[in-house]
């Protein structure tokens, strides 16, 4: 047997378990009364009609189906999702669409509340989104002050006040006892 042969013979072979398998499945079923069939217990329980919705849409996306709102069902106000190429992004976090669909950020940026942002030298997201170096710290290769010499005491340092001269002038509290 030539080996394009053995090869073409296992193609249709997988090509045909796919369709088998395609056949064999019911689909997911929604409805008033109907049953959620899933794979398993723990994703029959995980899934509810009105988040498939939010998750794939039947006519693609709008930006009313991408707003889910939080535990309480108010809208979350941290996240800021849009309708990109028919599916629900965070634009505030999401690498390749960015403050707005289609914008990409560069290898070493990541997306900070909207924007691209260097995360290896910028003082205020420094290696992550939101953290922040303190005062007079450089951000070097995502770390706050890493090879930076440690700080200098400055010359103004706080002295103690001079001791007094004449013992016998101080307050009665620290005078001694003889």
């Amino acid at each position: 047997m030539h080996p394009f042969v053995a090869v073409g013979v296992v193609l249709v072979l997988v090509e045909l378990s796919f369709l088998v398998r395609a056949e064999g499945f019911d689909g997911w079923r929604f409805g008033n009364n109907a049953t959620v069939l899933a794979p398993s217990p723990w994703l029959r329980k995980k899934v509810i009609e009105e988040d498939y919705k939010n998750w794939f849409p039947k006519h693609g996306c709008s930006h009313k189906s991408c707003r889910k709102g939080g535990e309480d069902g108010r809208p979350e106000r941290k996240k800021k999702m849009k309708c990109c190429k028919n599916r629900c992004v965070d634009v505030g976090s999401d690498v390749n669409n960015c403050g707005f669909c289609g914008r990409r950020c560069s290898f070493p940026r990541q997306c900070c509340r909207g924007l691209c942002v260097n995360t290896n030298k910028s003082k205020f997201n420094c290696g992550k989104c939101g953290h922040k170096c303190p005062f007079r710290i450089r951000c070097i290769y995502g770390m706050c002050g890493y090879g930076q010499d440690p700080r200098r005491p400055s010359e103004s340092r706080w002295k103690p006040p001079h001791r007094p001269k004449d013992r016998h002038r101080l307050p009665p509290l620290y005078r001694r006892s003889s």
